[in-house]
C-alpha cells in the first residue's frame, strides 16, 4: 500500500516537473531539457523522450547537448538553486517571528500564493518590488518586467533584513517561559 503512494507522488511530481520544464521551450532562451529519475513504469528515459518529440513540436535540440547547453542549464540550475534557498530563509524567519511552523507556512504559502498575484492584477509594478514576485523572476532567470539582476538585488536586500531582524528577535527571546 505505501508503494502505490510513493509510485503515485512520484508519478504526479514528475508530470509537475516535466509540466514546468516544457513550459520554458516557448521562450527565446534555449533551454536545457529537465532530468528527473525516471519511473518503473516509463520505458524511456525523459531526457531520451525530449529529445524525440521536441522536433515534433518545431524545437531546435541542437544546442542542447553543446557547451552552450551546458551553460544555460548550469545558469538555470544556480537560479533555481537561490530562488530554494531565498525561500527557505524566508521561511525560516517567518517561523521565528510567528513561533510556529505551521502558522509560518500559512502565512507563507497564502501570502506568496494568492494574495501577491491578485494584487499584481490590480497595481502593474508588483511583480517588480513583492518579494514572492521577485522570486518567480530570479527563479525564471528574468523575465520581460523584471531583469535578473534587479530580481537578484532586491531577493538580496529582502533576505537581509528578514534573517537579521529574525537573528535579532531570536537573540532576545526569552527562551525559558
Amino acid at each position: 500500500m505505501a508503494s502505490s503512494r510513493a509510485t503515485w507522488v512520484f508519478t504526479v511530481l514528475s508530470l509537475t516537473t516535466s509540466a514546468s520544464a516544457i513550459s520554458g521551450f516557448d521562450s527565446p532562451r534555449a533551454r536545457w531539457p529537465r532530468c528527473w529519475p525516471s519511473s518503473p513504469a516509463c520505458s524511456c528515459s525523459p531526457r531520451s523522450a525530449s529529445a524525440a518529440i521536441a522536433p515534433s513540436q518545431g524545437v531546435a535540440s541542437g544546442s542542447w547537448y553543446g557547451l552552450n547547453g551546458l551553460a544555460e542549464a548550469a545558469s538555470d540550475y544556480a537560479s533555481a538553486l537561490l530562488g530554494v534557498c531565498a525561500w527557505a530563509l524566508f521561511g525560516m524567519a517567518i517561523a521565528v517571528f510567528v513561533r510556529s511552523i505551521p502558522v509560518a507556512l500559512g502565512i507563507g504559502i497564502v501570502w506568496a500564493g494568492p494574495l501577491e498575484h491578485i494584487l499584481q492584477d490590480s497595481w502593474t509594478s508588483a511583480d517588480r518590488w513583492f518579494p514572492g514576485l521577485l522570486l518567480e523572476s530570479l527563479t525564471a532567470g528574468g523575465t520581460d518586467d523584471v531583469a535578473l539582476g534587479r530580481a537578484l538585488a532586491l531577493v538580496g536586500v529582502y533576505v537581509a533584513v528578514a534573517v537579521s531582524a529574525a537573528a535579532v528577535m531570536f537573540a532576545r527571546r526569552d527562551v525559558t517561559g
